[in-house]
């Protein structure tokens, strides 16, 4: 089985680059890629639904019954392979993904802004930028999502160029780029919980960007505990060591 999901990933990243600069890469998927991203969904549908997450899946009948089959633990190969077939079949076009394409590219003046905003900061922990950032479109998923390893942020979009909560894409997109920014030298370092993360994360942006970006939405599941000790960009400086006090009171 992870054989033959390793032909199908490296399939998937024979991606069409679409357009890019020297900071952004925005990339199309494959079916095969989009398959592969579904399959995760799904097997990983039970941490979705009880971290409050809504996700976005192709409507057929075939998902459904796998969704079932997910969370009673009863997935098979043969499953994958239904839906493979279904995606390059029936549900797979590339010019879905166009317009948010389109769109994104034409926000990158501003998303450099930003991380160049973030860069000038003095702060007293490591803020990491990558020398370059993938954002991959997808029609499914929560919303958003990173990769620290690679510096990749998977971004869901629709068919008609809009984004989950957003309109356009700035928002979902700094928030990615701080999560990759945070995830070693904060993150990783204090072993902060889902919500923990998420919640610094919306600070960071609503205290970076929230002149610029007014329409930018707190999610309501985060670790309110913390933000008594995020309250202006004096904290977001020294974040190393507010939770070192926050992390020391709770223990």
């Amino acid at each position: 089985m992870y054989k033959f999901l390793l032909i199908i990933m490296l399939l998937g990243y024979q991606i069409n680059l679409g357009q890019s600069d020297k900071k952004f890469m925005i990339s199309i998927p494959t079916a095969e890629k989009e398959a592969e991203y579904v399959w995760s969904l799904i097997e990983e549908i039970s941490f979705y639904e009880k971290n409050g997450y809504a996700l976005s899946l192709p409507y057929h009948p075939l998902i459904d019954s796998l969704v079932i089959k997910s969370k009673n633990k009863q997935l098979v190969e043969e499953d994958y392979v239904n839906l493979l077939f279904l995606m390059k079949e029936k549900v797979y076009k590339k010019s879905d993904y166009e317009l948010s394409q389109n769109e994104v590219l034409s926000n990158l003046v501003d998303l450099q802004k930003m991380l160049k905003r973030i860069k000038k900061e003095n702060w007293s922990w490591s803020f990491k930028e990558f020398e370059r950032y993938e954002i991959k479109l997808t029609l499914y998923g929560p919303g958003g999502s990173y990769n620290p390893d690679e510096g990749s942020i998977l971004l869901f979009t629709t068919k008609e160029g809009t984004y989950k909560n957003y309109s356009a894409s700035v928002p979902t997109l700094i928030h990615e780029i701080v999560h990759l920014g945070i995830e070693e030298s904060i993150v990783g370092k204090y072993e902060l919980s889902h919500w923990t993360k998420e919640r610094i994360v919306d600070k960071i942006v609503v205290n970076m960007f929230g002149d610029e970006l007014p329409e930018y939405k707190i999610q309501s599941m985060g670790n309110q505990e913390i933000d008594q000790y995020l309250m202006s960009l004096g904290d977001l400086g020294k974040l190393d060591q507010v939770l070192e006090s926050y992390l020391n009171l709770k223990n």
